[in-house]
């Protein structure tokens, strides 16, 4: 699919990024944005969500961090469920392999209350 420019995407703060990418949708469900919600505490259930495991050395990335399209981008989009060993699923993944070239980072940030459970 392409994404379109001001289209919002949100990544792992720490390490490199990788191109994988998760949806504003999500970024606003983990944070508690829609009416009735709270925020998700524990960093450990969106990788999960998104079926990513941890690093061996650091765990689960703590935070994450707002990058918007400037520049139509093709990107691979899927629904995470294949790999339940890695946790439920549940949520959108892009895969924006020349991120770089089409993006930028916003300066948001959102910091989980925790890593793990």
């Amino acid at each position: 699919m392409e994404l379109e420019p001001m289209t919002k995407v949100w990544v792992g703060e720490g390490g490199p990024v990788s191109g994988f990418f998760l949806s504003e949708e999500d970024a606003r469900f983990v944070r508690g944005s829609y009416a009735g919600t709270n925020p998700v505490r524990f960093a450990e259930t969106l990788w999960r969500m998104a079926q990513v495991s941890p690093s061996a050395k650091y765990g689960f990335r703590t935070a994450i961090l707002e990058y918007v399209v400037d520049l139509p981008v093709a990107a691979a989009v899927g629904f995470c469920a294949a790999n339940t060993n890695l946790g439920s699923g549940g949520v959108y993944q892009y895969f924006i392999p020349d991120w770089e070239k089409c993006m930028f980072r916003t300066g948001r940030r959102y910091e989980f209350r925790h890593a793990k459970y």
